[in-house]
């Protein structure tokens, strides 16, 4: 289950950030208290495969675990939408 206080310490940490381009290993998010195993999947990058979890799947998933679906704001950009995802969430879990 997500709550305000797991989203408020993985943003503290840095696991919720404004990085829209990065793939993770899906330990970085469930070690972070994420149920989000299933999101891990192979990954295709510049510098050849890669499994884990796109940062935008994983912020997309959490929006709509915690009812902020359009919380990207509509960017097209990844920047942008990551930047969207961690102002819905800050503001979703109190920290700002």
């Amino acid at each position: 289950m997500v709550t305000k206080e797991l989203v408020r310490k993985a943003i503290a940490d840095g696991v919720i950030d404004t990085d829209g381009w990065v793939i993770m290993a899906s330990e970085y998010y469930t070690d972070a208290g994420f149920d989000c195993a299933h999101l891990n999947e192979v990954q295709s990058s510049v510098t050849g495969d890669v499994e884990g979890i796109h940062s935008l799947d994983f912020y997309s998933w959490l929006a709509k675990q915690i009812g902020l679906e359009n919380a990207s704001g509509g960017f097209r950009g990844k920047g942008f939408r990551a930047q969207n995802y961690l102002k819905a969430f800050a503001k979703w879990a109190g920290s700002i």
